[in-house]
């Protein structure tokens, strides 16, 4: 999905045109993908002819703009493509009731099939079409790089790359790595796992300040680590205490494009890996941070093997209730900055109401960089737990995350997460238990054989 809100004058004619010089350059969007005897092949068009619609909204009342625009969203994203005959980008452009300050204002809702393009192609995008824009705009040249390889050359090496001895190499190391793959994460649900997994999601959002961000970073660079390494550890250790199992898989993507040729390109470079780390509460987080580090570092390594590869060459027990290998998905949001915008027109995300009404997994952390700090939301299956399980989860992330950054040389079995509410429920290790009115199974079972007994005498005397 594509979702953009356009503030200051807008030149309509200018904008389709940078929109149509975008797919110029980047072949992947004016692709088709068909079938030639029982074989997929991709169709490459020279035409780069393209449009969108143009909808006035302006003269309704702000809460239909929103209601409207949101609905549109959501049909963008919900109509499927015809891979062989639909050209693979479609939009719409909206015109709203100027903003506050007076200036006109514009939303941009469209869809791409993933099939041509990732989250870090609509940065991209976004980039190269403000520089085009203002080009047209004011009569001036663009000056973008010339692109010095096409992603139907970047598909065509990592097919001839990927073979033989490659191959194999990355194959034995994920095979090593995830022998364990009749295990999953058993975390405690609020309802009954459905037979069929489902994608019925729902958010919870959290936000750490720039402070704990700092100091999760300067951890980092102690262990010659990354901010997403640290965020990894915390949301594993969680994990691990939530399904009270010390094996935690977490599913993560990776951008893919590890040549500068790639950076600017429009594609589907993305994979997902998975982490896999073992927890003990005996160590530190600082050794479970070296953990993790070594861990990423190694999936690295090995991240050109697709995971569709992997699954089709492990062979894991498949369950249509679960995804395989990992159950729970972290997602560090840090593409590159966008180009800068200026008083003309101004283009920012445009936040869609259903925006997490997907749920790809059990569990989704999403984590944005912004300047006051860390954005956390949660994605999770409203078919398997409730908002308030995910919201009390939320808490105890940050109340983990705090607590492992002020002791990270401490044993983790050490550092509590638990509310204060919670530590409420548990009982004083100084105070002798109260004595409650319970009885144990063995004399519940005594109690209901006499109870019987008694009965099979009354009624034996009756007759």
């Amino acid at each position: 999905p594509v979702a953009l809100q356009l503030r200051g004058e807008l030149d309509l004619a200018a904008f389709e045109q940078a929109f149509l010089q975008i797919i110029a350059r980047h072949e992947t969007l004016r692709s088709n993908f068909v079938v030639v005897d029982g074989n997929p092949q991709v169709v490459i068009h020279d035409d780069a002819a393209w449009t969108f619609e143009v909808i006035d909204l302006s003269s309704q009342p702000a809460v239909e703009q929103q209601r409207q625009v949101q609905a549109l969203a959501a049909a963008q994203a919900g109509k499927g493509f015809d891979l062989a005959k639909d050209r693979l980008i479609r939009g719409a452009l909206v015109k709203l009731a100027n903003d506050e300050s007076g200036k006109p204002t514009h939303a941009f809702v469209g869809c791409m099939h993933h099939i041509i393009s990732d989250g870090w192609s609509l940065n991209v995008m976004v980039n190269e079409l403000m520089q085009f824009y203002h080009a047209q705009v004011r009569g001036t040249a663009v000056q973008l790089p010339e692109l010095v390889i096409q992603y139907v050359d970047v598909a065509a090496w990592q097919r001839q790359w990927l073979q033989g001895d490659v191959l194999t190499s990355h194959l034995a190391y994920w095979r090593e790595r995830l022998d364990n793959d009749d295990q999953v994460l058993d975390l405690p649900t609020d309802f009954p796992r459905p037979p069929v997994m489902t994608a019925h999601g729902a958010s919870v959002r959290r936000g750490l300040d720039l402070a704990l961000a700092d100091r999760a970073r300067a951890l980092a660079a102690e262990e010659g680590g990354t901010l997403f390494m640290v965020l990894l550890a915390v949301f594993q250790l969680l994990m691990s205490r939530y399904a009270g199992q010390k094996r935690i898989n977490v599913g993560t993507p990776i951008a893919g494009r590890d040549a500068m040729e790639t950076e600017q390109l429009v594609g589907f470079f993305i994979n997902t890996v998975v982490m896999s780390s073992e927890i003990s509460e005996q160590a530190s987080f600082r050794k479970l941070l070296q953990q993790v580090r070594e861990v990423a570092l190694s999936a690295y390594e090995h991240q050109a093997l697709p995971f569709e590869k992997i699954i089709e060459e492990l062979k894991p027990r498949r369950d249509t209730s679960r995804s395989p290998f990992f159950q729970v998905f972290l997602n560090l949001l840090n593409m590159p900055a966008q180009a800068e915008d200026d008083a003309e027109l101004v283009v920012e995300p445009l936040i869609r109401q259903d925006d997490s009404a997907h749920a790809k997994y059990d569990l989704n952390l999403y984590v944005s960089e912004t300047p006051s700090g860390l954005d956390l939301m949660m994605v999770y299956n409203r078919d398997l737990f409730r908002s308030s399980t995910v919201e009390r989860m939320m808490d105890d992330f940050s109340r983990l995350f705090r607590a492992v950054l002020a002791s990270s040389d401490e044993f983790l079995w050490r550092i509590n997460h638990a509310s204060a509410e919670a530590m409420a429920q548990l009982p004083s290790l100084s105070q002798p238990l109260p004595a409650r009115d319970c009885v144990s199974p063995v004399d519940r079972f005594l109690q209901q054989v006499q109870q019987r007994l008694t009965q099979l005498s009354s009624h034996q005397q009756q007759l």
